[in-house]
């Protein structure tokens, strides 16, 4: 099975995976790291919020593995910037043009950058399927 050939829920999902271990690296912002930051009183009123979802460690590290892999630089920065920073196109756009000096069409540009990302799973999929035999 290649990632091409999964649902684009089931794709999306993984990003979405890959995208809470890029921003999360298991900190809970907002909140001291000091054993203060963690105290409850047992008098508080506040209910618990809702558990994160977990984080499937090595999917988004093989996820991570294939973003590294893709080429040109400028494809795998539109896969950063839209699928982990959520940035509007506009935005995109206008970094490309800062960062490499080119101006591209964003539609184009996002296929041609999703369908990279998803060889380079295919490749890390079959090189980790390889290395386990």
């Amino acid at each position: 099975m290649t990632a091409r050939d999964l649902a684009p829920l089931d794709l999306e999902s993984r990003i979405a995976n890959w995208r809470r271990a890029v921003l999360g690296r298991g900190i809970n912002y907002g909140q001291c790291m000091s054993a203060e930051g963690h105290y409850r009183s047992p008098q508080h009123w506040h209910p618990e919020g809702p558990k994160p979802l977990a984080v499937d460690m090595l999917d988004a590290d093989l996820l991570e593995r294939a973003w590294r892999t893709i080429r040109p630089l400028q494809a795998r920065q539109i896969v950063l910037w839209h699928h982990v920073y959520r940035l509007a196109p506009w935005v995109i756009v206008r970094r490309v043009r800062q960062v490499y000096d080119s101006a591209i069409e964003i539609e184009p540009a996002l296929i041609d950058a999703d369908e990279r990302f998803a060889r380079a799973i295919d490749q890390q999929e079959a090189l980790t399927e390889l290395l386990h035999i």
